[in-house]
């Protein structure tokens, strides 16, 4: 099992309790142990633009302590994402089939070509973090938004309903977007939200995927 986790800048955001990094970790630290429970290996692979730390997959829990607290305290070199280049960089590096989560929100580079290459080589399942502003923008008047990966800031008026509308239709196409080409490569997907029940969702995927194994 290889959990490769996006620590871009909009990893750190989080309107509520946790942010997308947070999530991100405690989602490693529950398909971790339950692949150590199974007797399984786990490796990591932290990125943003580039790869940036890659743990081969081994056993204990030690092991998977140290990969979790490389999450927490990751920092990336360059702003932006590259899940392309992550893919890649799998699809290079693992030697043997393995099962791989990508984890990230997806705003990214090109996802079509290298999810492609990397889900007919590997299992790929896909789990995209998000907060819930980043769908929907609230009312609030005038207020500035930066871009957490490259840092740009601009001024919007969040009470002209046409804006928020439209900014809501752009996230939903791209949303789908995303979502369509997981399925094209036939890779499980599942939304985590900061403000949702993290462990709630990976159960009910890992258990839709089993129950696909057996029947």
């Amino acid at each position: 099992v290889v959990l490769a986790v996006d620590v871009s800048g909009s990893a750190d955001y989080g309107s509520v309790a946790l942010s997308k990094r947070e999530i991100a970790a405690e989602t490693a630290a529950v398909l971790g142990f339950s692949a150590l429970h199974n007797g399984d290996k786990v490796g990591l692979l932290i990125f943003a633009n580039e790869p940036i730390l890659f743990i081969p997959p081994e056993k204990g829990s030690r092991h998977l302590l140290r990969m979790i607290r490389e999450i927490l305290v990751a920092k990336p070199t360059q702003p932006g994402t590259s899940v392309a280049g992550a893919c890649d960089f799998l699809v290079r590096t693992l030697r043997r089939k393995s099962v791989v989560f990508l984890i990230s929100d997806f705003f990214s580079d090109p996802l079509d070509k290298p999810v492609g290459k990397l889900a007919k080589k590997h299992e790929t399942i896909a789990l995209r973090v998000m907060d819930p502003l980043e769908a929907k923008l609230p009312k609030g008047g005038r207020v500035v938004m930066i871009d957490p990966e490259t840092g740009f800031e601009t001024l919007v008026n969040t009470s002209n309903p046409n804006l928020r509308m439209g900014y809501a239709k752009l996230m939903k196409r791209q949303q789908e977007g995303v979502a369509a080409i997981f399925k094209k490569h036939g890779v499980d997907a599942a939304d985590l939200l900061t403000n949702g029940d993290t462990l709630a969702e990976l159960h009910k995927l890992l258990k839709k995927r089993s129950r696909r194994r057996s029947g």
